[in-house]
């Protein structure tokens, strides 16, 4: 296992919104990798790939040569079911999707197989809610996503289930706002997230283990520190973190009011890097193992 490349997508005026970009953890070597749109792109285990909710064309899901250029682009799982899918399995045979209809009854976390687009098989339920997948365990059993009840006005949660959809359980309290979708250590039991715990503060890094123990704030050794109120034009709100694949470190975004900043730390918050900057939007970022550019 190594630490390759990050995914990081920030908003490119000639495209209208955000796409994805890589680049060398050191910051070296980025590169704009995609002509079009894509939003929450992920690594495919081997590196090769990136899968990322939707299409030039307006379906669900575009899977990505990295080095080709190559596109699959993929239908939504069923006719009026919105079901991106881009979070991959350890062994990347299957992928995890974010349902939702505009009725609102099939809304839940399905999956379905990478190779040919079937099996598609239904892991979580949340009529007229919002399940967003955020990561496998290591051994592929496990799914952790987080949780809207109400999508417009509700706090998110984290949640752990096993992929046949049994052993659902809730592992963040409710006086903890998610607003990530979290993600696995590839080598543990414990997830990565940013949450705010009041409306009016800015999101903070946390970690938590998948039973829901040891819940603890990781501390950015950052001036000025994540948190802090949201009509504080000098604070900033640390969000939407990611394991590197060896777990040593972990890549996030730093929010202010000057822009959005990519930036790695060790998973207790010290000894941050500057990676790139990502101008005043931005979506999410993954870590992978692709080779380095040179």
């Amino acid at each position: 296992m190594r630490d390759g490349q990050i995914l990081y997508t920030p908003f490119v005026d000639a495209v209208g919104d955000v796409t994805l970009f890589t680049v060398n953890p050191d910051g070296t070597h980025a590169r704009q990798a995609y002509p079009y749109a894509m939003e929450c792109p992920h690594w495919s285990p081997d590196g090769r790939q990136v899968a990322s909710c939707g299409t030039p064309g307006g379906d669900g899901t575009t899977i990505l040569d990295i080095d080709t250029g190559h596109t699959r682009l993929l239908p939504f799982l069923a006719p009026g079911l919105f079901s991106p899918c881009f979070v991959w399995s350890p062994d990347g045979s299957r992928l995890a999707c974010e349902g939702a209809t505009d009725e609102g009854t099939q809304n839940g976390i399905y999956t379905v197989r990478v190779r040919d687009w079937g099996d598609v098989r239904k892991v979580t339920s949340i009529p007229g809610g919002d399940d967003h997948p955020g990561g496998f365990s290591p051994d592929g059993r496990r799914l952790e996503f987080v949780r809207f009840t109400d999508p417009d006005t509700g706090p998110g949660a984290l949640y752990v289930v096993n992929t046949n959809g049994s052993g659902l359980r809730k592992i963040t309290p409710d006086w903890l706002n998610v607003r990530s979708e979290g993600d696995w250590s590839p080598r543990g039991n414990e997830i990565v997230f940013s949450a705010r715990t009041q409306d009016d503060l800015r999101q903070q890094l946390w970690m938590v283990r998948s039973d829901g123990s040891d819940l603890r704030t990781i501390t950015v050794a950052a001036d000025p520190p994540c948190g802090g109120l949201s009509a504080d034009q000098a604070s900033v709100g640390c969000t939407g973190p990611t394991w590197s694949p060896t777990g040593d470190r972990i890549a996030f975004r730093r929010n202010s009011a000057t822009g959005i900043e990519l930036v790695t730390s060790c998973p207790d918050g010290s000894h941050v890097a500057h990676v790139a900057d990502e101008g005043s939007d931005a979506g999410d970022a993954d870590w992978g193992v692709h080779p380095l550019a040179r």
